[in-house]
């Protein structure tokens, strides 16, 4: 199973995690749960609403590409941290990678030419224009997604 990074000592009190089986059945019910933590994060309703997007988008797009349709393995695990300007969403999987990257290498959004991606990482130009700040990685077998949207 991917573990979490750990936060550092001064995050903020509220923080959720959950998991869900990646199956494109189970977006809706992950999208409300989204939208749900976040609200009492108090994030604001337009930042709200493009944090949930670039999370389905990302997730979905990790589902369509990561995943056997008929029979997902492992587990989608979605954490929302509230921290002192805004909220942080962590991602991770055991699916196939987003995109190829080298040993240890972290994709920063707009570090890279985005012209030079692959289908299974397009995602990421949406999620990109949605949020403050995105990075993917895939460390040890797991893929690593992190956004961050400020208040």
């Amino acid at each position: 199973l991917c573990t979490m990074p750990s936060r550092p000592s001064s995050a903020a009190p509220r923080s959720v995690t959950f998991s869900i089986t990646p199956h494109r059945a189970n977006l809706p019910l992950m999208g409300v749960a989204v939208r749900a933590i976040v609200a009492e994060m108090k994030l604001g309703v337009d930042a709200t609403a493009a944090l949930d997007m670039a999370v389905i988008e990302l997730v979905a797009n990790l589902i369509r590409y990561g995943y056997s349709e008929e029979a997902p393995e492992g587990a989608l695990v979605l954490s929302l941290n509230e921290t002192a300007t805004g909220v942080q969403v962590v991602m991770t999987d055991q699916g196939r990678p987003m995109m190829p990257l080298a040993e240890n290498e972290v994709y920063v959004c707009g570090n890279t030419d985005m012209t030079t991606l692959p289908d299974s990482a397009h995602s990421l130009l949406l999620a990109c224009a949605m949020v403050d700040k995105l990075s993917y990685a895939h460390l040890d077998g797991c893929n690593v997604l992190e956004l961050t949207c400020h208040y």
